[in-house]
């Protein structure tokens, strides 16, 4: 059975940045701050009827509501947004402050599945010049943006290549590249 995508949202104002990506998108929302236990409870029942996915601001607090509905729902699909397509010129991060066209082009290349694999390693990290080199936040930040994953500090980003099923070459490619 194909179950419809739903959402899962901080805010009225990022439910409101989908509907005009496509006013046929549904999103459950977390309200943020007050993201409660009735909220988890209302997500459990939903993940019987909806694909659920997450899409949340990448951010803190995104991160705070994402570690919590995981301990719920462990697999929940996610779609991570990079910081620098969801910032506006004044600092403020949020999936609301998105271009309409880049969140549709995210939308369209869609989720992430957990899959947990061992591929990456602190040797596979320095030989791929992600740990232990001079450039190596910036090849993280770049893999991060062109795979549409979270950014983090190398220890953090094996276990996102890993979550990702991200594989060697692929990371070899866009380092490469740049």
């Amino acid at each position: 059975m194909h179950k419809p995508i739903l959402y899962v949202v901080e805010g009225r104002h990022d439910y409101a940045k989908l509907k005009e990506v496509d006013a046929s998108l549904e999103a459950f929302i977390t309200h943020g701050a007050h993201f409660n236990h009735q909220h988890l409870d209302q997500l459990s029942k939903l993940n019987a009827h909806y694909r659920l996915v997450l899409l949340l601001d990448p951010d803190g607090a995104g991160a705070r509501i994402e570690k919590r509905i995981r301990t719920v729902l462990p697999s929940i699909e996610a779609i991570y947004v990079p910081k620098t397509k969801a910032q506006k010129i004044d600092g403020k991060i949020g999936i609301e402050h998105m271009d309409v066209n880049v969140l549709k082009a995210i939308l369209t290349q869609g989720t992430r599945p957990i899959v947990p694999r061992e591929t990456w390693t602190p040797k596979t990290m320095i030989k791929h010049q992600l740990s232990a080199h001079p450039k190596a936040r910036i090849h993280r930040r770049l893999v991060a943006e062109r795979l549409f994953i979270p950014y983090a500090n190398a220890q953090q980003f094996i276990k996102i290549l890993n979550r990702y099923a991200i594989s060697e070459r692929h990371v070899q490619e866009i380092i490469h590249e740049s």
